[in-house]
């Protein structure tokens, strides 16, 4: 099988993209299958039947480094390349931002090509914590409280207590993520999650 892998982009998750995308790479060129890798952000294309092999090179642009509306047009064209085609199923290793928020879905969509993952619109909705966390209460299933956007410091504790877990709404893993014991903490893990 011909298998395209996506890794890298240029969320802040760009090193841990290229990690878990060689990983699976690698194995799965192991199995005998034929596996290329692309950087859409930087519109660089792993070819070479033994570029997963060598871990040297993932961080060569680390995040935060690239410019992300130069990377967004780079990447919209990257996708839209005729070579993408050849693929039996292109495998979305790419983190966080345009890679899991339904953008990278939306454009591999329009190749017709079969990707791993879910489409846009459940990828959308799952990557914003807090739209998440309405939908399943609304159909019933248990969530921990949570307060979006977050208020004043003080109803966030009153309502919520300590310890509690300040993270960014739209970033992937554990980006932005604090974990506050005490009052005096919440501030500057608001400030870091972006909120």
């Amino acid at each position: 099988m011909r298998i395209l892998f996506l890794l890298g982009g240029y969320s802040a998750e760009r090193d841990v993209s290229y990690a878990s995308g060689i990983a699976v790479a690698r194995a799965l060129a192991a199995r005998e299958h034929q596996v290329h890798g692309l950087d859409p952000a930087l519109g660089l294309w792993f070819e070479d039947e033994h570029w997963h092999r060598d871990e040297r090179d993932i961080a060569t642009t680390p995040p935060g480094a690239i410019d992300s509306r130069a990377a967004a047009r780079t990447m919209t064209k990257a996708l839209a390349d005729s070579r993408l085609r050849s693929y039996d199923v292109i495998f979305v290793a790419l983190h966080g931002g345009a890679g899991e928020d339904g953008t990278v879905q939306t454009l591999l969509g329009l190749t017709g090509v079969p990707y791993t993952g879910s489409g846009p619109l459940s990828s959308g909705v799952s990557m914003h914590k807090d739209t998440t966390k309405r939908l399943l209460r609304q159909a019933g299933i248990p969530t921990p409280d949570w307060i979006f956007p977050s208020g004043s410091g003080t109803d966030v504790v009153a309502r919520l207590g300590l310890p509690l877990i300040v993270k960014p709404v739209a970033e992937g893993s554990t980006v932005g993520l604090s974990l506050v014991k005490t009052q005096s903490e919440l501030g500057p893990a608001v400030s870091r999650a972006g909120a």
